[in-house]
């Protein structure tokens, strides 16, 4: 794998810190809405940068403390938003697979005589397993 260069550490970061400013006006609107009648629980110092914070949903503040200050409505909204969600994760998935099984069929089983075509077919296959791998996380925590 090659290493990154300064100029893809600084966009990185720059896209992080779009990111951070992102969640906190989603934080600072979601409050207007929740009327800070509900403390929302801070992470638990994970290393990991996206775990570094907490958003105000339903699920993150808890089921009983959301009915209790009459929010229990956004608990059955924010459960529509994860099952479209995942249902979005599950289609892309079956894509990627239709798209990978067609990869080892037209590319790779094909390209036995030169090295080059077999590097091509390789690398396309290698980007549809990054792709499959994104869905697959992303149909997995919208289930969390």
């Amino acid at each position: 794998m090659p290493v990154p260069t300064v100029t893809e550490h600084l966009n990185l970061d720059c896209c992080r810190t779009h990111l951070d400013n992102m969640m906190d006006e989603f934080s600072r609107k979601a409050a207007q809405y929740i009327m800070e009648k509900v403390i929302v629980q801070e992470a638990d110092g994970k290393e990991d940068w996206q775990e570094e914070h907490t958003l105000p949903f339903p699920s993150n503040i808890g089921a009983m403390q959301c009915r209790d200050t009459g929010l229990g409505y956004l608990l059955e909204q924010e459960l529509e938003l994860r099952q479209g969600q995942a249902n979005k994760a599950l289609h892309n998935i079956q894509v990627d697979l239709g798209h990978h099984s067609f990869l080892y069929q037209t590319s790779v089983r094909q390209a036995k005589h030169s090295q080059q075509q077999k590097s091509h077919a390789w690398d396309a296959v290698h980007q549809v397993n990054a792709a499959l791998k994104l869905h697959t996380m992303i149909y997995c925590r919208s289930w969390k």
